[in-house]
């Protein structure tokens, strides 16, 4: 049994450990799939977009209130407000996580 726990934490720990190491404890998930997403900042903050296939982060950056970011893997490009951020050789279908961390004032 106990080798069962140890192969779960190496499978399903991994993903989770780059996560933490990349993007701030403080964030949150704010969207995730395999199609377009789209994420509206209801306060200043900082965003991530994360490629899960590829392990990487795609796209940071600050992000103003009223501010979205969009991840299109149709046209292979994250945009904030309609102004391309990123133009990186993403995989169509792959999947995608925005994360968010609000400024603390």
């Amino acid at each position: 049994m106990p080798v069962i726990w140890v192969l779960a934490l190496a499978i399903f720990g991994g993903c989770q450990e780059d996560r933490i190491n990349n993007i701030p404890p403080g964030a949150t998930l704010s969207s995730s799939g395999n199609s377009q997403l789209t994420y509206t900042a209801q306060g200043d903050g900082t965003v991530w977009v994360y490629d899960v296939n590829n392990d990487r982060i795609d796209y940071s950056g600050t992000l103003l209130s009223g501010q979205s970011v969009v991840v299109n893997p149709d046209t292979r490009q994250i945009t904030v407000d309609a102004r391309i951020v990123s133009d990186k050789a993403m995989n169509q279908g792959a999947q995608h996580r925005i994360y968010f961390e609000p400024n603390i004032h």
